[in-house]
């Protein structure tokens, strides 16, 4: 099997398709791996970094969800092996898609009066970041300017070697 990185975000296929597929991105087969183990009655998850830390894309894989533990795996691997794979990838942040609506999202997506980033147009994310890596809350104060004194959102955002991808 390979993996298929593309240029451009891709439209989400149907799981059907996914199965005659020779190639697809990271994405895809961790939605073909949810639905499977799903099929199965086993519980899991897509989680994915919206951008690494330090170096260029995000990527996606699933999670096998044991109580409160998250067991990550990836395309043709052992389960729980994922990220000891890429010790040199930092998680800026970590979400899993839920099939919940959270009410910390609905306030951002019902925004109409400023630009919402694509990622935070899915409702049903959580932040999982603290089962992946250590975290911590950081107080960041604004400069003062006409851009951050009337803004509601600030993003957090990593540099993909080419422009400012937000994460959080």
């Amino acid at each position: 099997t390979k993996v298929y990185i593309p240029k451009t975000p891709l439209p989400d296929l149907p799981l059907a398709s996914l199965l005659q597929i020779p190639v697809g991105s990271c994405e895809d087969y961790s939605m073909l791996n949810v639905a499977q183990l799903r099929s199965l009655g086993i519980p899991c998850a897509r989680e994915f970094v919206p951008g690494w830390g330090n170096r260029s894309m995000s990527h996606s894989w699933t999670a096998v969800l044991l109580g409160n533990e998250a067991i990550p795996f990836g395309l043709n691997e052992r389960i729980g092996i994922h990220f000891y794979l890429r010790p040199e990838h930092k998680l800026p942040k970590v979400y899993r898609e839920t099939f919940k609506r959270q009410k910390w999202m609905n306030e951002i997506c019902d925004d109409t009066t400023e630009f919402v980033p694509n990622i935070f147009v899915n409702r049903g994310l959580i932040d999982v970041t603290d089962k992946y890596t250590e975290t911590s809350n950081v107080i960041v104060r604004l400069f003062d300017t006409p851009e951050t004194k009337y803004a509601k959102w600030v993003y957090l955002s990593v540099f993909n070697n080419q422009s400012w991808t937000p994460v959080a």
